[in-house]
């Protein structure tokens, strides 16, 4: 089959050089003998067709006619000719065409077969060997699949760490400029002027360091190329170090950048009108705030106007505490005048303020109508707000009006003042308002006592322990305590003796181990109560137990008022052991209350120190220790001969008396 296959292209070759032979042939023998014969006529016969055209008919001309009509015959033929042999071409070509196309296919064919045929002879020749490549080839894919399947959990578990990992780092980016922005908020924050009539915020140890860390970074910056941001930030850092000198410096100069921000300039000059506050620098304080006035004083600016207006009320406490009252007052009706119509939140917050501290100043000036006016004006503007910080000074506004009206004597309208108070604010769950209804509570206590309505001063006290005895807001622990105390003291008055042996009980259960200084003075004052009533029911050894009590507690406090209970209870133990007929345990007791409080500056003490030395003289003499009585009625006149105040003039005067006695 394989010579016949290749012997095909060869005839078909052959058969096509044949036949396109043959045409060429039967057509050239023609067409040679006629293009001989008519070549030289034809140059001539161009010269008569010429002349015919122009010229008139001859009779030779007939012959030559015939001649004409003969070439021109032969011509068509040529032409003829010509074209059968075009035609005979075109076809010839094309089958020559077909041919080859037909020998390129065959030919092609023929080589795959003949390249299969080798393909196939060494396949087989080397069957053995590929399969050993091919097995082996299997094998290795088989490997790898398994080593892939083996390791994807692992991939896959690695993936998803790196994955988590990056995400944490992330999300740690993200946190770390958050809690960098919250230090530098709690920052502000915590700026306070020294006026403030809120408690510092004190940074946590976390802001702190940020702040430092921050500070450190731009003491290695060159100041030159401080940007306004930078000053400030820096002022934050060393007011959270309390370093107030170069906080003021700080913001001083982020407010005297070329091209600072407005807003910026205005938050730094506020900030340090405040630490010039607390540095004690009054006027220049105020010159600060000046100063502010009078480079955006006009803006239109909300985040400018805001630090303007807190400038302003700044400025008339500041005023205020510089003994400047009507200067003061002057400042919060300009703050109302220029921000009175204002619609922000803050700027309304700040008026709000101003109208309050107006009418205390005008309490202090004892304008005490106009102050009361005053607060009526606030409630009428702003009585209806909802805004928290709105409704914490018209609180604050109710509940001085009370006080007011208390002082003025006219009591009936005092509690109303904090009925009304209680009535629109008594359910807020807001601590700045919750403290203003608890002092109007006990204000009401008191006030009610004074009016001899001691049933309902201890009904009032028990509402306001009932509604705020388990808040942890200091302000009110306050109230709770000084109403449990004052409960303690209306029973007495009551003649209900246990009951208030009790109420100073369950209070020293409750607040006992307080820390805070406000409620450890008022525990000091139940336990001397407490001695006092346990006196009065001639429970001496009890009563001696509780001034103990008193002392073992609260015996090296260092707060005044704590002291006072101290230097009282110590007194009353000297006199109860008197009356126990033990007088040298009195004499010691005298001593030292003497040694305690011989230094002490607090007049209550003073009284006390000069009563316990007279009365030691007294005991002295009762124990018919003349000698010694002559020196403590002379030390008496010595040590307080000279005092001011007139309690201890009198037990001077008695102390000269005795000594002339003696």
């Amino acid at each position: 089959m394989a010579p016949a296959r290749g012997v095909a292209p060869k005839f078909w070759v052959r058969s096509a050089v044949i036949l396109l032979a043959i045409l060429c042939l039967s057509g050239v023998p023609g067409f040679a003998a006629s293009g001989q014969a008519s070549a030289p006529n034809a140059n001539e016969l161009s010269q008569p067709v010429q002349q015919a055209q122009g010229a008139p008919t001859s009779p030779d001309d007939a012959k030559l006619e015939d001649k004409l009509d003969q070439l021109s015959a032969r011509i068509d033929d040529a032409n003829d000719r010509f074209n059968d042999i075009g035609i005979v071409v075109t076809l010839l070509t094309t089958l020559l065409t077909f041919l080859l196309a037909g020998l390129g296919f065959f030919s092609y064919f023929s080589v795959n077969k003949k390249a299969e045929d080798e393909i196939k002879k060494w396949i087989k020749e080397n069957e053995a060997d590929l399969n050993q490549q091919i097995s082996k080839s299997m094998q290795a894919v088989e490997e790898v699949k398994a080593l892939i399947e083996e390791n994807k959990e692992g991939v896959r578990k690695q993936f998803a760490e790196f994955s988590a990992f990056a995400t944490g780092e992330r999300d740690k980016v993200v946190a770390d400029a958050d809690r960098v922005r919250q230090a530098f908020a709690a920052a502000q924050q915590s700026i306070q002027p020294a006026s403030s009539d809120k408690p510092r915020v004190e940074l946590g140890p976390e802001d702190k360091t940020i702040l430092k860390d921050r500070a450190t970074e731009l003491k290695n910056k060159p100041e030159s190329e401080y940007t306004a941001q930078d000053w400030f930030e820096r002022g934050l850092a060393a007011y959270s170090q309390r370093d107030l000198e170069f906080a003021a410096v700080c913001f001083r100069k982020c407010a005297e950048v070329p091209g600072v921000a407005p807003e910026l300039a205005a938050r730094a000059l506020v900030n340090c009108g405040y630490v010039q506050g607390e540095l004690g620098r009054s006027n220049d304080e105020i010159a600060v705030y000046d100063d502010l006035d009078r480079r955006f004083g006009t803006s239109t600016e909300s985040a400018i106007r805001e630090p303007l207006a807190m400038a302003l009320v700044n400025k008339g406490v500041t005023l205020g505490q510089l003994n400047r009252g009507e200067e003061a007052i002057a400042v919060y009706d300009d703050l109302d005048r220029r921000f009175g119509t204002s619609t922000e939140l803050a700027i309304r917050e700040q008026v709000a303020k101003a109208l309050v501290n107006k009418g205390f100043r005008l309490g202090l000036l004892n304008r005490s109508e106009e102050e009361i006016a005053a607060y009526g004006e606030l409630d009428k503007r702003f009585g209806t707000s909802t805004e928290t910080v709105i409704r914490e000074q018209v609180a604050k506004a109710l509940f001085n009006k009370g006080v007011t009206l208390g002082q003025l004597n006219r009591r009936e309208e005092e509690i109303a003042s904090y009925d009304d108070l209680d009535k629109r604010f008594g359910t807020s769950t807001e601590p700045p308002i919750r403290e203003q209804v608890a002092k109007a509570l006990f204000n009401k206590g008191v006030t009610l006592g004074h009016l001899n309505r001691s049933e309902a001063a201890i009904a009032a006290y028990d509402d306001l322990d009932q509604r705020f005895g388990t808040s942890a807001e200091p302000a009110i622990r306050e109230q709770v305590a000084k109403a449990l105390v004052n409960k303690g003291f209306r029973l007495g008055l009551l003649n209900r003796s246990e009951e208030e042996i009790a109420a100073y009980g369950e209070f020293d259960k409750r607040f006992g181990t307080s820390t805070e200084t406000v409620i450890r003075e008022h525990v000091a004052k139940a336990l001397f109560n407490k001695g006092v009533t346990l006196g009065q029911l001639n429970r001496r050894e009890e009563e001696i137990a509780a001034y103990d009590d008193l002392d073992r507690r609260f015996g090296t406090s260092t707060e005044p008022a704590i002291h006072e209970q101290l230097a009282m209870a110590l007194f009353n133990k000297g006199v109860t052991l008197g009356q126990l007929n033990r007088s040298e345990e009195a004499i010691t007791v005298y001593d030292d209350l003497d040694q305690r409080f011989a230094t002490s500056t607090e007049p209550a003490i003073r009284e006390l120190a000069a009563r316990a030395l007279y009365y030691k003289a007294l005991t002295q003499e009762q124990l018919e220790q003349i000698e010694p009585a002559k020196v403590t009625c002379d030390a008496v006149e010595q040590r307080f001969g000279t005092a001011p105040e007139p309690a201890v003039q009198e037990i001077v005067s008695n102390a000269r008396e005795l000594r002339a006695t003696l």
